[in-house]
């Protein structure tokens, strides 16, 4: 992890949540798999978020079986953003 990850989620608290936790990644992986069919239904979802590709690789590495309910079609609004200056400068 970066040193601004190790920062930041250290002053938040998250570090020491998740060393603290009995969850296991593959238990993780199973409830926000039944977390995203209890919610999409039978559509296939798109991951959607700010520079979120690196997101999709993470779970492409490391839950396999989540990324795999996801369209290959990533929504990068961080992209959206870039060309909205590009389009419509002030």
């Amino acid at each position: 992890m970066g040193e601004w990850c190790q920062n930041h989620h250290a002053a938040s608290g998250l570090t020491k949540k998740v060393l603290q936790s009995t969850i296991s990644e593959r238990e993780a992986e199973k409830q926000v798999i039944e977390f995203v069919k209890r919610h999409v239904g039978t559509y296939t979802p798109h991951l959607a978020g700010n520079s979120v590709y690196m997101d999709f690789i993470f779970l492409k590495k490391y839950m396999p079986d989540l990324a795999s309910l996801f369209s290959h079609v990533v929504v990068d609004v961080s992209s959206v953003r870039a060309l909205c200056i590009r389009w419509y400068p002030r």
